[in-house]
């Protein structure tokens, strides 16, 4: 089970000093500038910056499978970022379209979902000691949300009809893997390690959770 010396572990060079969580680093440090540039209307700066940053997040998992810099930091820093990252897209979307309630309900939603798998993926890393790699759905949701909101962030003006179908598709992707991780947690925490079963080659997709 994870203890204060178990992350403590997590800390160690060995477990910082790798390209793939320099990534997920420099991703962490651009949040608040992505947010700035959106508020302040510089949209295409937003762009690029997020366009990098998804671009990271798919480079260090391979990398890290690649040439074999997985650790345990990794796959607990990743799928953290990811939720900031999400969690500051959705503040960028209330900041241009506060007036619309299906930008309310997508928000909420967000907020839901990170929240419930934030509970459930640290009972199941208690419950079998160590952090669950990502499985593809988990990116799916991550590239459905990071993509719609580019389209966002391009076409800032963008009438409510368009915003309402990508929000959509966002929210379906989101859907599928909130629904699919939490069968997966429920199941290591009920019965541990063997409760995963075998894994499909396709999901494993990432060195970490997302």
């Amino acid at each position: 089970m994870y203890d204060i010396r178990s992350f403590r572990r997590l800390l160690t060079k060995e477990q910082v000093c790798s390209v793939p969580n320099y990534m997920s680093f420099f991703r962490f440090v651009m949040i608040p500038f992505i947010i700035w540039f959106y508020a302040t209307e510089r949209f295409t700066v937003a762009v690029i910056l997020l366009a990098v940053c998804e671009l990271t997040d798919v480079l260090d998992g391979l990398i890290a499978r690649k040439y074999k810099m997985t650790t345990e930091l990794g796959k607990v820093l990743d799928p953290v970022c990811d939720k900031f990252m999400q969690g500051a897209l959705g503040v960028c979307l209330l900041l241009r379209h506060s007036e619309l309630w299906f930008v309310w309900a997508f928000f909420g939603f967000l907020v839901v979902k990170e929240l419930s798998m934030l509970v459930l993926g640290g009972l199941a890393a208690r419950r079998t000691g160590k952090m669950q790699s990502a499985r593809w759905y988990g990116k799916v949701s991550t590239v459905a949300l990071n993509t719609s909101m580019i389209v966002l962030f391009l076409l800032p003006d963008l009438e409510p009809k368009y915003i309402l179908i990508l929000l959509c598709v966002a929210a379906a992707a989101m859907l599928l893997s909130l629904v699919l991780y939490t069968r997966l947690w429920i199941s290591l925490i009920r019965y541990g390690e063997e409760g995963a079963g075998p894994e499909p080659s396709a999901e494993k997709t990432d060195q970490d959770q997302n």
